[in-house]
């Protein structure tokens, strides 16, 4: 028996798997007698009472001619509207997601009109949309106080924005103006011409998705994710999501892949591998880049950037700035790009201006960071302003023969509260320790920091592809680090005297 509050979709445009069985906008929307259209869909689900739910066919095609504007009052966040899959009863158990091809607007335009009023309490599941690149604006488009929105198994292609987060009209009573808590999640985003994803605001999430290919319309200021608010954001995470393939000009990466502009407070970058392919990359092809734009005021406070894998980008592979009581922890960075210098982790990243925020507090502890590279290598450059920065516990490998330096520091040693329990190590050249000292036990003797820090082959498991940067028996890693955080990388417990680098010996 139908529930009643469930309305069913299903067209048979071009691309629909055989035997598809079309419906009729005329027709009551059951599931034996579906509506036919998606301006249909859109138009019913804006009517929806709480709780109901729009489904297209599995193996279905639509077109949208200018996509569907979505706002629904009586939605909320207990109650969730859906907009979501089934499986027709002439569909094949494995007929692909319904497809939704989109010729000109924004698939999902989510926003009501006029002041801001809050609306939301949408879950969006399971649909493929595409556009038609730069000709197309947007997949998922949420302005004007939307909150509690979920998307989760969709495949968002060929847009000028995948997602974009944008801001607000004047609030109407009641409203404050403010998208929030809006996630994607196990989604692919690819082959968008701008941004993969583009906005941020308080609590939004973007977790275990796959980016590829997008920002190919411009170098430099396009991105696979761009996290950008001039009026804040608090508690916005990017959790483990892949990143390949960012803003390609001429099947070459550059620009950054994960980028972050304007004023965070309690930003979480976690378990994200970001990688590009060995020479197919410019010296600004960055793997995460939090740092400032432009001259409006920008900071990041409480930041943490933690357990991402970053493999053969650009010069940075690692980079914040305007940065207070920030956390760089158990990530690890492979670096075998042949043709310039690499700094693996940078902060700061690049100037700031007058109006921004100064660092201070930044923490970059247990990292495990190796080159293999002809060209020059810094392993963590910390400084620029500020006090209270902390170094330790890291441990940097460089297997190539270009000129290693361990650690820059450009401040005064009282801006340092430790730097010590570090490891660094070339088989193939001589290390520098520091920019300003070259020997360890000369800046040892000099600083009084890195006192129990090494020169010495960190007998990783294997640092040959496939890598195993897992402490080998007999390494000098083992039980050896100050103050660590409770986990390593893979989420194992530190137990008792930890390991130095991202990764606890079993």
């Amino acid at each position: 028996m139908d529930d009643a509050s469930t309305f069913y979709v299903c067209d048979c445009q071009a691309g629909a798997a055989a035997g598809c069985v079309a419906g009729d906008d005329d027709a009551d929307g059951s599931r034996s007698t579906p509506f036919r259209t998606f301006a249909k869909a859109g138009e019913v689900f804006n009517t929806l009472p709480a709780g109901g739910t729009v489904a297209f066919c599995r193996g279905g095609a639509f077109a949208a001619p200018g996509g569907s504007r979505l706002a629904n009052l009586n939605c909320n966040a207990d109650s969730r509207c859906v907009m979501r899959d089934y499986s027709a009863d002439w569909a094949a158990s494995d007929a692909p997601l319904p497809a939704i091809r989109v010729d000109s607007g924004k698939a999902f335009d989510i926003e009501n009109g006029g002041m801001a009023s809050a609306d939301g309490g949408y879950l969006f599941l399971n649909l493929a949309i595409s556009g038609l690149g730069a000709d197309t604006e947007a997949g998922f488009f949420f302005y004007n106080d939307v909150q509690d929105v979920e998307i989760c198994g969709f495949s968002i292609d060929s847009f000028r924005l995948g997602v974009q987060i944008a801001g607000s009209n004047e609030p109407a009573p009641g409203s404050d103006a403010a998208n929030q808590r809006i996630v994607i999640r196990n989604s692919s985003i690819k082959n968008c011409s701008s941004q993969g994803y583009l906005g941020a605001c308080d609590g939004c999430g973007i977790a275990y998705n796959t980016f590829e290919n997008n920002g190919y319309a411009m170098e430099i200021l396009n991105h696979n994710i761009y996290l950008s608010t001039h009026t804040g954001a608090v508690g916005m995470y990017v959790v483990g999501n892949d990143l390949y393939h960012s803003t390609l000009i001429d099947g070459v990466c550059s620009a950054t892949s994960l980028v972050g502009h304007g004023y965070f407070t309690d930003l979480t970058i976690e378990g994200n591998t970001i990688r590009e392919d060995v020479g197919k990359v410019t010296d600004g092809c960055w793997g995460i880049g939090i740092d400032v734009a432009d001259t409006t005021a920008e900071y990041f406070s409480s930041l943490v950037i933690r357990r991402n894998t970053i493999i053969n980008v650009g010069n940075i592979s690692i980079g914040t700035m305007a940065c207070q009581n920030c956390l760089v922890e158990n990530n690890l960075v492979i670096q075998q790009q042949p043709d310039f210098n690499s700094t693996l982790i940078a902060v700061p990243n690049k100037s700031r201006g007058s109006e921004d925020i100064p660092s201070s507090n930044v923490t970059i502890r247990n990292n495990t960071l190796y080159a293999d590279t002809p060209s020059s290598v810094v392993g963590i450059r910390l400084g620029g302003e500020g006090t209270g920065h902390s170094a330790s516990n890291n441990v940097i490998y460089s297997a190539g023969a270009g000129s290693v330096t361990c650690f820059t520091y450009d401040l005064e040693d009282s801006a340092y509260t430790s730097r010590d329990h570090n490891v660094c190590f070339s088989p193939s050249t001589t290390v520098r320790w520091t920019d300003s000292s070259a020997d360890l036990s000369a800046w040892q003797g000099s600083t009084g920091h890195d006192a129990s820090s090494l020169v010495t082959d960190p007998l990783f498991t294997s640092t040959v592809d496939p890598f195993d940067f897992i402490p080998a028996a007999g390494s000098p890693l083992i039980d050896a680090a100050g103050a660590s955080p409770a986990d390593d990388r893979t989420g194992a417990a530190r137990s008792g005297t930890a390991d130095i680098g991202a990764f606890e010996r079993p």
